[in-house]
Parts: structure tokens; sequence; C-alpha cells
């Protein structure tokens, strides 16, 4: 009968042991779970600490490109519109049928010219190549993919091209059969082989209002991207602040 209950006893011992070791495990599995979720929490927070710090770089880098280019489309548009002013004298003696004058050379000589703006993308290139969404902010990033994608793209592309096709199809052939250059005196200016004829010549008041017209929108362009550049720069300030 003593052996018995000492077994019991045994047993109700063995019974808490058991019980305290389970719940000392539960324990422990409880203690490496909150480590496991503090430590993947302060990784979180240390991640979106480098994505924030790597965000404002991204950021200020493409400001600094568009304050930079925003002098190339300023520079542009004074030399498209000298080479404007340049056709519009042209013009002048001619509706004005005019006697001709040395300064005519110069004018003559930017028949053939004109300026496209070369800008700085290489940020925004390696954002996009990246994924565009490295830049958190909505407003910003829908901001500057409309810039680069869409206002800038037709600047750089669509204008360039209308001004190169008529320059190539058109102004060029024109230019060859009737204008010399003057080499030795200088490269930039050129000579009418007949400015008589050449003032009663209606193929060439086409192509100068083409030209003046091509320009002038162009112009419009460079200043529309202008207005959106100073927004987005604005924009990007107010961001810092």
């Amino acid at each position: 009968m003593t052996n018995i209950f000492r077994n019991i006893r045994k047993l109700k011992l063995n019974e808490k042991s058991l019980i305290s070791y389970i719940k000392y495990g539960f324990g422990e599995i409880i203690l490496v779970v909150i480590g496991i979720l503090i430590a993947v929490q302060l990784n979180n927070l240390n991640n979106k600490r480098i994505e924030k710090k790597e965000e404002a770089i991204i950021i200020k880098s493409i400001k600094s490109d568009l304050e930079s280019n925003l002098k190339v489309i300023e520079e542009t548009i004074d030399y498209n519109q000298y080479t404007i002013n340049q056709y519009q004298k042209i013009e002048n003696y001619i509706l004005n049928n005019l006697a001709y004058n040395k300064e005519l050379e110069v004018s003559f000589g930017y028949l053939r010219l004109w300026s496209s703006p070369y800008l700085r993308s290489t940020t925004y290139n390696s954002v996009k190549s990246k994924g565009i969404d490295l830049i958190s902010n909505t407003h910003l990033k829908e901001k500057i993919s409309q810039l680069y994608d869409n206002q800038l793209s037709k600047l750089l592309n669509d204008y360039d091209r209308v001004e190169w096709e008529f320059n190539q199809n058109v102004v060029n052939p024109f230019f060859v059969k009737h204008f010399r250059y003057n080499i030795k005196k200088s490269l930039n200016e050129a000579t009418a082989n007949n400015y008589d004829k050449l003032k009663i010549d209606d193929e060439f008041l086409n192509i100068l209002s083409v030209l003046i017209r091509t320009r002038k929108k162009g112009i419009q362009h460079c200043n529309e991207t202008i207005y959106l550049m100073k927004d987005l720069i604005n924009d990007i300030d107010s961001f810092f602040n």
C-alpha cells in the first residue's frame, strides 16, 4: 500500500515537472518569437531609413539636373530667337524690295542652323532602370515621370526631328543651289548667288515662313517646358521643407 502511494506521489511530481518544463519551453519559444519580431521590425526601420536617404539623394540629384537643363533650354531659346530675327530681316529686305546689304550675309549664314537642347537625364534614367517606385512621394513621382517621359521627350525628339527633316529635305538643297559660304571671310556667313532673282522667288519666302513658324513653335515648347521644370523644382523644395 505504501508503495502505491509513493508511486502516485512520484507520478504527480513528474506531472508537475513536465508541466513546468512545457511552460518553460513555451516561454522560451515566445521569447525567441518576440526577439525575431523585434529584429525584423528594427531591420525594417533601418531599411526605411536607408530608402528615405536614397530617395532624398535621388530627388536632390534630379533637381540639380533640372537646374542645369533650365540654363541649356534658356540658351536654346536665345539662339533660336536670334535665328528668327535673321530670317525676319531677310523677309523685310525681300518684302520691301530693299537693295542688297552686306549684313544679309550674316542672316543667310543662319538659314541652315538651329539649336536643340542636349539635356541631362542620367539620374532619371538610372531611377527608371531600378524602378521609379524608389521615389515614394506619389505627387513628385508622377510629375517627374510626366516631365521626362512626355514633355522632354517631345522637345528632344519630336521638335528636333521636324527641324532636321525640313533642313535635310528642303533647306539644304535650296541653300546649295542659291548660296555660297564666304569661307575665306567667315564660316558663318553666306552670299546669295543672285540676290535680285532670290527676291522674286516665292519658294524662298515660303521656306522662310516655315522656318520662322517651326522655330517659334520650338521656342513655345521650350517655354512650356521651363514652366513645368520650375514648377517641379518648387515642389521638390517643398518636399524638403
